[in-house]
This record gives structure tokens, C-alpha cells and sequence, in this order.
């Protein structure tokens, strides 16, 4: 089994035009903040908080009990203006998990209800412990500083980045049966959260969009926790950069 949290600032689009509209490089630099608090709070905990859209974050929370996630909530709604509601769900896979805990933060008011403040809700018995294993994929392109960023403009290169991140998608969600959660992280580098997907899942994966005029390697790491798990993907990754494996996949457990 999954856990997953999503986590959704309270209100959040009301507050940047209130009571006027925000300066929107004072809006960015809320959002990087706050995306930096959660991520190291949650790495407290050997977990690995994911953005997106900005103003929403997705925490693979294997290991996590939701009094740890009560903590890093009540410490940030105390430190800013606009505070956090979380929802916590287990599920098979990762995107189902989150799903589930969309349609729990859901029940409990919309984004920009401001009655729906510092919300935490979750579905299962809350003294329960997720102990299930989880993967991390770290996908990245290869060589691109040569074939790319030192040759073409930035505009460019970021274009290629995000059609290489379409490809991904879409490869991953064609293979994998169910549908697949991505992620952009900086630079030519994604991340996946998947479980229980083999070898040769990987290796199909990087082949085919290989044919498509995308080159990816990946790392694997398989843990209790999903910030390990990421630990053991990074160094599967160094394992091929530094050619200590024959191919583009790597799987640490």
C-alpha cells in the first residue's frame, strides 16, 4: 500500500489580490518559501514533498503518522499568513492514493472557501502506520548540456524539456495500465513514484522514447520511505553516469 498527502494552501488565490493585487514577485517568492519549508519539514521525517502548480504539494508519506504531519502543519500556519489543510489516503498506487485524498480535501470545503482553514483529514484509523515499500524513478536526460543548453537558447532548450516531460508522461501512462504520477524537479531531471515495477518495465520505458528522439537514463530506489527511496535513486543514477552499469537503468533496493 501507498500513503499519499496532499497538501493545498488555504484560500490562497483570495489572499494575493487582497487587499490588493500582490506584487507578483512577492506572490513567487511566497510560493518558493513555502515549498522549502515543506519540503525540509517533511524530510525531517525521511520524506519527499513534490510541487506542483505552486500552491499544491504531493508527499509520498509511507512511515508517516498523521500527529507528524499535524506538527508540520500547526508549524507552518503559525510561521505564515496563508495557512495549510492536508489530506491523507492509501491506495494500491500512488495515483490512486492521491485521488483518494483529493476527493477527502474536497468534502471538505473548495480551495477558495475561507471556511476551509487548516483542514487534516484522513481515512484510515489515525494511530495506523503505512509500512508498505514504495519506488522512486529518477529519469534523466542524457547529455543534454552538449547536444543542447551549450548550443541552442534557453527558450529553446526549455521547450525541449517540456515536450521531453510530455513524451515521459505519456510513455509511462501507456505502460504502466493505470495512470502514473510525474514530476519535473530542475534541469533535464523527473520524478516518478511508482511500486512494485521491474527491470524490464524501465528498461521499455527508456527504449521506446529512445525511438521517439528522447534520451533517458533512470535510477530506481525502493524504500519504506520516499526520501531513501529517492537517496537510492540518485546514486542509481550516479551509477550509471560514472558507466558502472552497461545500460540506461539501475535499481537500488
Amino acid at each position: 500500500m501507498i500513503q499519499t498527502t496532499i497538501i493545498q494552501l488555504d484560500n490562497y488565490g483570495p489572499w494575493t489580490v487582497t487587499p490588493k493585487p500582490r506584487l507578483e514577485s512577492s506572490v513567487l517568492s511566497f510560493q518558493s518559501e513555502a515549498y522549502a519549508f515543506l519540503a525540509n519539514a517533511f524530510a525531517m521525517y525521511d520524506a519527499l514533498a513534490l510541487d506542483f502548480r505552486h500552491d499544491n504539494f504531493l508527499v509520498p508519506s509511507n512511515g508517516l503518522t498523521v500527529e507528524q504531519h499535524r506538527r508540520i502543519q500547526t508549524a507552518f500556519n503559525d510561521r505564515y499568513a496563508v495557512s495549510i489543510s492536508m489530506a491523507l489516503s492509501r491506495s494500491e498506487d500512488p495515483y490512486s492514493a492521491q485521488v483518494q485524498a483529493t476527493k477527502l480535501l474536497h468534502q471538505t470545503g473548495g480551495a477558495q472557501d475561507a471556511n476551509r482553514l487548516e483542514k487534516l483529514v484522513f481515512d484510515f484509523p489515525e494511530n495506523s502506520v503505512e509500512e508498505g515499500l514504495l519506488q522512486i524513478a529518477h529519469f534523466d536526460l542524457n547529455d543534454i548540456t552538449t547536444t543542447h543548453t551549450d548550443s541552442q537558447s534557453a527558450y529553446d532548450v526549455h521547450q525541449y524539456i517540456l515536450h521531453s516531460q510530455d513524451a515521459l508522461t505519456q510513455k509511462l501512462l501507456h505502460l504502466n495500465g493505470n495512470k502514473t504520477m510525474l514530476f519535473f524537479i530542475g534541469g533535464d531531471n523527473f520524478v516518478s513514484v511508482l511500486n512494485n515495477k521491474s527491470r524490464d518495465f524501465f528498461m521499455t520505458v527508456i527504449q521506446e522514447l529512445a525511438q521517439e528522439g528522447y534520451d533517458f537514463k533512470v535510477g530506481v530506489g525502493t524504500d519504506y520511505h520516499s526520501l531513501p527511496a529517492m537517496d537510492k535513486a540518485n546514486h542509481a543514477l550516479e551509477k550509471i553516469r560514472n558507466k558502472e552499469c552497461p545500460d540506461k537503468v539501475y535499481m537500488i533496493k
